[in-house]
């Protein structure tokens, strides 16, 4: 199968964007070489340490056996989160955000176009768009970069997003922020040619401390504020040479739309398009 493909592959039969890896290459190999995906209950899944016939188990990357004198356990305290959002849902997503997760995280704010003092929002300076948020995004970096400085980790999301705090902030003791990370599920665009990884917005950004500092030096800007803000951040540490990490934690859609043992197997850490309170409810992820 592999000479196979090798044989037949070419950067025209890829798709522009690449989004679920192991569902294209699958929906690939079929289409190309005729081959289905053939399932075995040989390849486990979390439980497969404990259970008889497995080759394989997977793990979660964890803090499980980390030495906190080696790499010190983060809380919530150590992150600094905040919300794109606008006026139109300061009464609809943005109270079920606050509602249901927002309340509950010792450093959050909401950026919206309209400073409105009864949540409060703070007014980013840039109008809204009906996509790209290209502006709106760049507008809360520089912010970040200048404000809450003793925050090593930088965390934006969406007002429709569910996020447990916590579960992310003891995933990035298991990493270093004073170098430019850039963590949360990545996507990726044009890998055919020359493309490059970015990470989707809608489950989440992490930034570290450098990363932001770096961003800020970089003179990365947005061609227009309705620019697509994931994609042309993506290019931005692309061309840096900056660190995109995906991370199986973080998720683009509702719970519904993922399979429930796909979700048995990771540590859950977002969900997005949350418009109603309980569109995320789900065992897995709890606030």
């Amino acid at each position: 199968l592999l000479q196979l493909m090798a044989e037949k592959i070419t950067p025209d039969d890829l798709d522009d964007f690449t989004i679920d890896l192991s569902y294209e290459l699958a929906r690939y190999i079929q289409r190309v070489a005729g081959v289905l995906l053939t399932n075995s209950p040989a390849l486990c899944s979390r439980d497969g340490a404990q259970r008889a016939g497995c080759a394989t188990a997977a793990y979660a990357l964890t803090t499980a056996g980390v030495s906190p004198a080696a790499s010190p356990l983060l809380t919530a305290h150590d992150l600094f989160v905040a919300v794109k959002t606008a006026e139109k849902f300061h009464n609809t997503r943005l109270h079920n955000l606050i509602t249901t997760w927002g309340n509950r995280v010792p450093l959050i704010e909401y950026f919206s176009e309209t400073a409105d003092p009864s949540i409060p929002t703070r007014a980013t300076g840039v109008p809204n768009t009906e996509s790209g948020h290209c502006g709106k995004l760049r507008s809360i970096l520089l912010y970040a970069a200048d404000n809450h400085v003793e925050k090593p980790w930088v965390v934006v999301v969406d007002d429709d997003t569910k996020m447990n705090v916590s579960r992310l902030a003891s995933l990035l003791s298991l990493y270093d922020p004073t170098d430019p990370i850039f963590l949360g599920e990545r996507y990726a665009y044009a890998l055919g040619g020359r493309g490059y990884s970015y990470i989707t917005g809608g489950g989440g950004m992490v930034f570290s401390r450098a990363a932001i500092n770096e961003y800020r030096a970089s003179g990365c800007r947005c061609p227009q504020d309705s620019s697509p803000d994931d994609m042309l951040l993506g290019l931005c540490f692309y061309h840096n040479n900056w660190h995109i990490i995906h991370n199986t934690g973080f998720h683009q859609a509702v719970p519904a739309t993922y399979h429930p043992t796909l979700l048995a197997e990771r540590n859950v850490i977002s969900f997005h398009k949350c418009i109603k309170a309980n569109d995320c409810d789900h065992p897995s992820l709890v606030v």
